[in-house]
């Protein structure tokens, strides 16, 4: 089975080396790294193009105008090739074994989506205090905490798991997780309106219509760092992560890719209602936006709610069938605070 290996990159010249050399070092035959440089003023590309040059394996991409970090992704997987999609970050590393062990788990289980856990790799300017809130919630959202260790979960079983916590990522970062490539037609792409939870959206579309294959085995490292994305989105000057929570409620509430969601929704007990979470998140963000003078989060809203115009500061009226009645339950909320 062909597997391309895909690899976004932006100013990643510090980590780039390794993460690169663990990804053609693979035990397993690996059809093509994808390299898709967004721009980077650093020695990003010269360091691909040297690799290039000696392995023909390494295909180099430079978009000609910046695409933002989901955009690239996308950009990632729309140039490859193989069956199957596996990302590996510019500052991440892979184990030898690591893309022979997925496939393994993919032949056994069936699936066509399959993860595997991850060990993190801190360094120095990343702060213990962030280091401790990262672990912790990590450790609440294990997804082999929660189903004793390896696991071959189907579309129904995922989808109970992620409804009781539907806003924490259980699978894991891109660089712990294979797909077939045939699913992206189906689920659709990465959307560049998430900041943090832009993988986990992903990964409920995907899993909840087809399942997934989990190894307890950490077969990836996934390497946080003062300039890393993950960080910057939880600072407090940025706040780039406000907003996902939002985002990701609403499409759970009306989107025809969440149907199973809503559905494993239903089978709660007692029965999750995502639109009212979301009411809660709006709400949220609108007291937030008051108690603070962030222009980068006003400015995020706004990106927002041009792609999404029912999540705008003063939403438009396209809440599906029942916009009208949780309109005026919104409204009614609004003016009471």
């Amino acid at each position: 089975m062909h597997v391309s290996l895909c690899m976004p990159t932006f100013n990643g010249e510090r980590y780039l080396q390794p993460a690169i050399e663990s990804a053609l070092a693979q035990e397993a035959d690996v059809l093509e790294l994808v390299i898709v440089d967004d721009g980077s003023t650093d020695g990003t590309v010269d360091i691909v193009r040297e690799f290039a040059r000696r392995d023909r394996r390494v295909r180099l991409h430079e978009n000609r105008e910046r695409l933002g970090m989901a955009q690239n992704w996308n950009r990632a997987m729309e140039l490859s090739g193989g069956e199957w999609v596996k990302f590996v970050f510019q500052d991440d590393l892979l184990a030898p074994a690591c893309i022979g062990t997925m496939l393994r788990a993919a032949n056994e289980s069936g699936r066509s989506t399959v993860a595997c856990r991850r060990q993190f790799l801190f360094e120095d300017t990343v702060t213990e205090a962030f280091r401790t809130r990262f672990l912790d919630y990590v450790g609440a959202h294990d997804l082999a905490r929660i189903t004793g260790g390896d696991a071959d979960l189907s579309a129904e079983q995922f989808a109970d798991i992620a409804v009781a916590a539907p806003l924490g990522n259980c699978v894991g970062e891109p660089t712990a997780v294979m797909f077939r490539r045939s699913l992206i037609g189906q689920a659709g792409l990465f959307d560049p309106a998430l900041r943090q939870l832009t993988d986990w959206d992903m990964w409920l579309r995907l899993a909840s219509r087809e399942g997934i294959a989990y190894i307890d085995d950490p077969l990836v490292s996934f390497r946080l760092h003062g300039s890393s994305a993950t960080l910057a989105n939880h600072r407090p000057e940025s706040r780039g992560d406000a907003l996902d929570a939002l985002v990701l409620l609403y499409k759970l509430s009306i989107g025809d890719a969440y149907a199973p969601l809503r559905a494993a929704a239903q089978r709660a007990h007692p029965a999750i209602r995502f639109d009212l979470l979301m009411e809660d998140e709006y709400l949220r963000i609108r007291r937030l936006c008051a108690s603070t003078q962030s222009e980068t989060l006003r400015a995020s809203w706004d990106k927002v709610g041009r792609l999404y115009p029912a999540l705008a500061p003063n939403p438009a009226r396209d809440w599906g069938r029942s916009w009208k009645a949780r309109w005026r339950r919104l409204r009614r909320r609004l003016a009471s605070t």
